[in-house]
């Protein structure tokens, strides 16, 4: 004889509406009625169903309506972001998915609410139970309403005690609200490197990433940090660099590249393929003799990174020939020994012709560009308008970040 059920699933089941009866022949099979939402639910459905049937739904607008559901909305939002789904609301309607669009339009509406209400019905949430589904949804509403204080709770959310990796989604939602959180308050890159220490190592990298995502160059200052502490992270650092590219401040550059240069080891292949392109965006004048010898190496990825490299640093279209690229290093060596203290002379001339000279000169040179950039600073200073703009096109040039500010 079967074991009675326990009470708990007993209820549970008495509870549950009776399943769907398909009709014989080509009657259609009967919907169950929807379900009664709470005032502030069914306003938030209106809202989420609009923006996906109209044809060009104004974002703003919509989340704006979200907010003005007002402090009922924030748990409504809550239960519709945790369950995903957009219930119906009219007999004829079928439950959506709830989207991607429909999900940041909730987050947006919440963004716009009091933090500290929203705050707090999500730790209302989490104390019913810190299951994954509640970590998922408080990773996503603090990318939304979090603040720098935020960040020191987010790696908990995705790993907790006990397990070994991230449970699906979690990693990327993460990564996700760190960006959020730095794009919203970028004084909170203060504090990544401590955040990064204090990460177990398999996660490190997000937070890397996630700076990487914002575009800002501060993220090489994350990227130098780490490399200062865990070289392991150099090809996650790397990337980023690619990604956003040199920072105005030049002893910032200069400390990346310090790190870097000593990881060109050819035997570490897959790291120095990828310390050759940042070296490269990095502008490191200093690695042109190590880059060139690479070009005749056996390992092709290293040759090709090699090239871009070069090519990248000094704007030089010449192909992968190591004969090449050797005699162009030398006439530049020669220029910087035995012509580059004439011309600094011929810049600082009252001869406008010598001036004019000594910039078109300089703005040949594919090496030590920000330090002939100083020099070319003086330049706008002087009281005829053909040279200061010989001058500012120079400094565009030799493109070094020095020359912005001027």
């Amino acid at each position: 004889m079967r074991a009675p059920l326990p009470i708990p699933l007993l209820l549970a089941a008495l509870l549950l509406p009776p399943p769907a009866r398909a009709l014989d022949g080509a009657g259609e099979v009967p919907v169950d009625p929807p379900r009664i939402l709470a005032p502030a639910e069914a306003e938030l459905v209106v809202i989420l169903r609009r923006a996906r049937s109209e044809e060009d739904p104004a974002f703003d607008a919509l989340a704006e309506e979200a907010a003005a559901v007002g402090v009922p909305g924030i748990r409504a939002s809550l239960r519709l972001l945790e369950r995903e789904r957009v219930p119906p609301l009219e007999p004829e309607q079928t439950e959506q998915v709830l989207s991607e669009p429909q999900r940041e339009l909730l987050l947006a509406g919440l963004a716009r609410m009091e933090r500290e209400a929203v705050l707090e019905e999500l730790a209302h949430r989490l104390a019913l139970a810190h299951d994954v589904a509640g970590r998922l949804l408080a990773l996503r509403v603090l990318g939304a309403v979090g603040d720098t204080e935020s960040l020191q709770g987010l790696v908990g959310l995705a790993l907790a005690e006990g397990e070994e990796e991230p449970p699906p989604r979690l990693e990327e939602a993460l990564r996700e609200a760190i960006a959020l959180i730095l794009v919203r308050e970028p004084s909170a890159f203060d504090r990544l490197h401590e955040e990064l220490r204090r990460t177990p190592d398999d996660l490190q990298g997000v937070w890397i990433v996630a700076a990487g995502d914002t575009g800002s160059p501060r993220t090489l200052e994350l990227c130098a940090h780490a490399l200062g502490f865990r070289t392991e992270l150099a090809p996650i650092a790397t990337a980023q660099v690619l990604r956003v590219g040199r920072s105005p401040r030049p002893e910032l550059n200069r400390e990346l590249v310090e790190r870097l240069r000593w990881m060109l080891d050819p035997t570490r292949a897959g790291l120095c393929r990828s310390v050759l392109l940042a070296l490269g965006e990095l502008g490191d004048y200093e690695s042109i003799p190590t880059l060139i010898e690479l070009l005749d190496g056996p390992d092709e990825g290293l040759s090709q990174n090699a090239l871009w490299a070069l090519q990248r640093i000094t704007g030089l279209p010449f192909p992968a020939s190591a004969q090449r690229w050797r005699s162009w290093y030398a006439q530049e060596l020669a220029w910087f020994e035995h012509e580059e203290r004439r011309v600094l002379r011929d810049l600082g001339s009252r001869d406008p012709a010598r001036v004019s000279g000594a910039l078109r000169e300089i703005g040949r040179r594919r090496t030590q560009r920000e330090s002939l950039a100083v020099e070319v600073l003086a330049v706008l200073e002087r009281s005829e308008p053909s040279l200061r703009a010989q001058a500012c096109d120079t400094l565009g040039v030799l493109g070094a970040e020095v020359a912005l500010p001027a």
